[in-house]
């Protein structure tokens, strides 16, 4: 059975899910958008070096800008960035918001001194720009806090700030007080930001800003009704899973599964099978792999109480084995069983065995002494990927998932002879990769008595 499950842990490793294709902040093309220092995937900016520019007729100016590679044209949106560095002497003139119409010029944020003619800008001052006119003054902020932004783009286009989760005018939840509103989308809306270098105190004055579009936990709830602009991932794994897949994780695409498919289908084209319909088969069929083959055993660290059962995090089909670590850092590894051992066996000493039910993970006996480790190894669910998303599998798998689809594609046909060809061929070959058909040791009882 998959679940779905809520735990406090103390450690995660997991394989990394799909590589969608993240948000991040776009390459700029004003003047000194170059000369932003990018870091965290693209996710950090940061001015701490770099020139002014003397603009003809208005003099000189420090600003650089930077804007998203994913604008809007319609829907709810919401995202947040933090504020890592707001600077020294000028750095008020640190400036976070939406831009509309993607690429910039330079004469767009960077004019004016951070006053973009095609943006709308809340200032670190707690000035709110538009247009090279300020509107509203909001509460000002400094490093560490952090500005959400909401933009409906249902309603001709509509803007919201909020400061450490506190909307500085109206709610987005309620379309009330939008700070500006009816602005229209353009080619589309963008999340901006604007830092500033002060020429004579450079190294007084670093500002940086980094963006979340949603792939990491937000620090505010977004509002109801608007979405995040990617979805949201877990936090990074640096662990043998991880390893695992950058090793041997397929770079096959599901459209180039689905590519192949078609040929064996002699359908180069989609006339009967969609290529919608041939990727829910591709997902169900990397599903059932997992299930099957166990390919990316993944872990969680738990820290253990005096309670019985505990919970994982994540998604997952199944615990496959446990392991039992104490205060002195001494491991042990505990036996499959089921709940009918509670209440028979002396509940005295150290956990010796572990069982799966419902939505928990058991050990008995209870531990008596608090923070103590238990490692649940456990084969994850893998979540749905799109066309360009790589195949959530070894690269061993490829073939295996390409029948498995080709199998559902002629039951659909009402080709049941073929259909169970392809799925006999599928089951063959998943067998020769299958790690859970290595003999292990027999476990009984008295393995573990004195």
């Amino acid at each position: 059975m998959w679940k779905r499950l809520t735990l406090i842990v103390i450690g995660v490793m997991l394989f990394v899910r799909p590589a969608y294709a993240q948000s991040t902040w776009g390459t700029g093309t004003g003047v000194l958008s170059t000369e932003l220092e990018r870091s965290n995937n693209n996710l950090t900016v940061t001015r701490n070096v770099g020139t002014c520019y003397d603009y003809p007729f208005n003099g000189w100016f420090c600003w650089a800008s930077v804007h998203g590679n994913n604008g809007k044209t319609t829907g709810k949106w919401y995202w947040e960035m933090t504020i890592d560095e707001v600077g020294k002497d000028d750095g008020s003139w640190t400036g976070v918001g939406f831009a509309r119409d993607s690429p910039w010029t330079e004469y767009s944020i960077e004019e004016f001194g951070g006053k973009p003619l095609h943006g709308y800008i809340y200032k670190a001052d707690g000035g709110v720009w538009r247009q090279n006119s300020q509107g509203d003054t909001y509460a000002t902020y400094t490093t560490g806090d952090v500005i959400g932004m909401a933009w409906n783009g249902d309603i001709g286009g509509a803007v919201w700030w909020s400061k450490n989760c506190v909307w500085q005018q109206g709610d987005p939840a309620t379309n009330t007080a939008p700070e500006y509103s009816s602005i229209g989308t353009g080619t589309g809306m963008y999340p901006a930001a604007t830092l500033y270098y002060e020429r004579l105190t450079s190294s007084e004055d670093a500002q940086e800003v980094t963006i979340n579009y949603g792939a990491q936990s937000f620090t505010c709830t977004p509002p109801s009704g608007y979405s995040r602009i990617d979805e949201y991932v877990p936090p990074a794994r640096d662990d043998y899973c991880g390893t695992e897949a950058a090793i041997g994780a397929s770079e096959t695409t599901a459209q180039t599964i689905i590519d192949r498919v078609r040929y064996s289908l002699a359908e180069p084209v989609p006339l009967y099978w969609s290529d919608s319909e041939l990727l829910v088969w591709v997902n169900y069929g990397v599903r059932d792999i997992h299930a099957r083959a166990r390919p990316m055993i993944c872990q969680e660290d738990i820290t253990l109480t005096t309670a019985t059962e505990y919970s994982l995090t994540y998604d997952y089909i199944g615990a496959i084995d446990a392991r039992y670590i104490d205060t002195n850092g001494v491991e042990k590894g505990l036996i499959r069983s089921t709940p009918t051992h509670l209440g028979h066996e002396p509940a005295v000493g150290e956990p010796t065995w572990f069982y799966e039910i419902g939505d928990k993970i058991g050990v008995f006996p209870a531990t008596s002494v608090a923070s103590e480790t238990l490692t649940v190894y456990f084969q994850y669910m893998p979540q749905d990927i799109t066309l360009t998303d790589n195949v959530f599998l070894p690269a061993e798998y490829d073939r295996a998932l390409m029948i498995f689809v080709i199998g559902r594609a002629w039951y659909k046909l009402g080709q049941y002879s073929k259909a169970d060809y392809y799925l006999e061929e599928y089951y063959k070959e998943l067998d020769r990769f299958r790690y859970d058909l290595e003999e292990t040791p027999k476990m009984v009882r008295r393995s573990v008595r004195p």
